[in-house]
């Protein structure tokens, strides 16, 4: 196995993990509050990508060949992130964001050109799966975060009684809901109905799927028992599925009782947010300082659901960007699950690990893969 492939899988296993350096510019700051969002971050997972790069590119010697069509593309897709850059509300942020996009893009790209790693990830993500499995376990018995080891991973330090804790109610009593590595249980049950679906193998997917039952996730769920129904039915037209969601991004946060206050209220600014820059948008990751300055938002927090906050950050353009990119790809279980859970929540677009896995989704359905075997 060369080391590129080996760099590749440690990436697989610790995908989960969010263990990473933050700063805190001025611009990470909202009315005295730090930002996660806003706070530029190198992960340890970063270093691990980095080396299966430089690996491969000094193994491989990959020759570099662009058709006169592609280079076309290349500028103009080019020139539209310098318009959004150039407009940003945050320019500095919005070009954090760019080089956070530009290693996601070249994670891509090493994926295309390799399509025999993908078929090393199964014992990574099976691992994986059962040490966040084991974490989540041990939160939801004890009521709080474990730490040691698990400081390492990216466990954050909490309990039942942290204020403003995810919690769910059972028999007139609060518990607390498991994050395991992750900042929220909706992004780790997100995750983990993913990741079942990826390795389809059935003591691992049990497992997966239990987890996201026990995450308390209602977005989840109902994306989880949509994906079985498709696969019943196997047959589902891809620009069919793929307009419906687009269409239904835009008609959900007109029907409160689909959404909680909070979503309900984001998905509104997002429309106004909209308006002050519909073309090129305000600026990659620049929701929440636009939000503040166009609407004085006090929800400091991207809109929930990605769709809405591409269109809010990259305009018109970008969204129709992405609509043509997955119309071209090929739909497939995982990616039905991650285009569901992004009507809801926006982690796909904003969490290090859901972004990882998002990269290797679409990877999978490009290359026409709906699953792996062991």
């Amino acid at each position: 196995m060369k080391f590129h492939e080996r760099f590749f899988q440690l990436l697989i296993f610790f995908l989960p993990s969010q263990l990473g350096l933050h700063f805190w510019p001025a611009w990470s700051f909202v009315r005295g509050l730090r930002v996660d969002y806003l706070a530029p971050t190198v992960y340890f997972t970063d270093f691990l990508l980095l080396a299966t790069i430089l690996c491969w590119f000094f193994e491989s010697k990959p020759a570099f060949r662009f058709s006169p069509k592609q280079l076309f593309s290349s500028v103009i897709i080019l020139s539209f992130f310098l318009l959004n850059l150039i407009f940003a509300v945050t320019p500095l942020l919005t070009f954090i964001k760019l080089i956070r996009l530009a290693a996601l893009l070249l994670f891509y790209f090493y994926l295309i050109c390799n399509p025999q790693s993908l078929k090393l990830i199964h014992k990574p993500l099976s691992l994986a799966v059962i040490y966040i499995f084991m974490l989540s376990v041990f939160q939801l018995y004890f009521q709080k975060t474990i730490g040691g080891a698990f400081y390492w991973l990216g466990e954050r330090t909490f309990s039942v009684s942290t204020p403003a804790i995810a919690q769910f109610t059972f028999l007139g009593r609060e518990y607390l809901r498991p994050y395991a590595t992750f900042s929220h249980p909706n992004t780790l049950a997100g995750f983990m109905l993913v990741s079942a679906f990826l390795l389809f193998s059935a003591p691992l997917s049990l497992l997966a799927f239990l987890l996201v039952f026990i995450s308390f996730s209602q977005n989840a769920w109902l994306a989880t028992a949509i994906v079985l129904m498709a696969k019943v039915m196997k047959k589902i037209p891809s620009s069919l599925f793929i307009f419906t969601i687009f269409i239904l991004s835009f008609v959900v946060p007109y029907i409160p009782e689909l959404l909680d206050p909070q979503r309900h209220t984001l998905s509104l600014e997002a429309f106004r947010l909209f308006s002050e820059a519909p073309i090129f948008g305000l600026g990659l990751g620049n929701y929440i300082p636009a939000a503040v300055i166009f609407q004085n938002s006090y929800l400091l927090q991207p809109v929930h659901n990605i769709y809405l906050l591409i269109l809010v950050e990259t305009g018109i353009f970008g969204l129709l960007l992405t609509y043509y990119f997955l119309n071209k790809t090929k739909l497939t279980l995982p990616l039905i699950a991650i285009l569901l859970t992004g009507l809801f929540d926006h982690y796909w677009l904003t969490q290090i690990q859901t972004q990882l896995l998002l990269v290797l989704v679409l990877t999978f359905a490009k290359l026409n893969k709906s699953w792996i075997k062991s």
